[in-house]
């Protein structure tokens, strides 16, 4: 976003509002940047300090068979059950702490279109349990800069997360499509649905922690769009995110920053 000109006579107004928008803007991506800096942070002391003590604990326990057979003590190969119950655990947390600390890194998808990360990252993840995820591109287009693919892929796996988890749906479609000046993402399934939400309340959420509506609404603006959620109990729900169309020169002036996953 470039800074407004010099207002002509009469255009006071308009400068101002634009320049308080700019303004607005520009701190957003500030406060953007500095929570990235602060979750490769955490992901790095995560993985230094939880993920490698897990492995070294898994592998102490998947070699210690060998290691009491070569103390010439009672067998214990394969473990007894009672240590097989914290050794599943310590299983699952590890594979759970490398999927935050994936997370918390910029993704592949952010570098790549939307239509296709959509589809090799987000659809597959629902399969298994009988949720079929449909991506539609309509007159996408084939380069946006990183930071717009980055905002929508995580909105619209917030949206389908949802419609999964609280809808209960088995199909969910999302459509992307793009006019000369805007873009559309739009998610929809064939769930429960619920009652209507409240736009005008930023802490409003399905996901029980407060956070991922307001995530949602949050990266529509850094966009420079906007969020809006439709539902009745019955009907599905549907998830829009309407903002303009980045320019195509890329210019990274025009582009908000990325952060990592929420």
């Amino acid at each position: 976003m470039k800074v407004p000109k010099k207002p002509a006579p009469g255009d006071e107004g308009d400068f101002v509002q634009d320049k308080a928008l700019h303004d607005l803007a520009q701190a957003a991506r500030s406060v953007e940047e500095a929570r990235n800096q602060e979750r490769q942070t955490l992901a790095r002391d995560l993985h230094d300090r939880v993920v490698q003590p897990l492995v070294a604990l898994l592998t102490a326990l998947d070699v210690l068979p060998q290691h009491v057979s070569s103390q010439r003590l009672p067998s214990v190969d394969p473990l007894p059950d009672w240590m097989l119950t914290p050794k599943e655990l310590a299983r699952e947390a590890l594979g759970a702490l490398r999927d935050v600390v994936a997370g918390l890194h910029t993704h592949p998808y952010a570098t790549q279109g939307l239509p296709d990360a959509l589809r090799a990252y987000l659809a597959p993840l629902f399969q298994d349990h009988g949720v079929h995820v449909i991506v539609e591109s309509r007159d996408w287009p084939d380069h946006l800069p990183p930071e717009w693919t980055f905002h929508l892929y995580l909105a619209a796996r917030e949206a389908v997360i949802n419609a999964d988890k609280h809808g209960h749906a088995t199909e969910i479609r999302v459509l992307l499509q793009a006019e000369a000046e805007r873009l559309h993402l739009v998610v929809s399934d064939n769930g429960g649905g619920f009652h209507q939400l409240d736009d005008a309340d930023p802490n409003t959420d399905l996901s029980g922690n407060g956070l991922g509506i307001a995530n949602m609404r949050d990266r529509a603006r850094l966009l420079g769009g906007e969020l809006t959620i439709r539902s009745t109990p019955g009907d599905g729900i549907q998830v829009s995110i309407t903002a303009p169309r980045p320019s195509q020169n890329g210019d990274s002036s025009d582009s908000p920053s990325a952060m990592s996953p929420s």
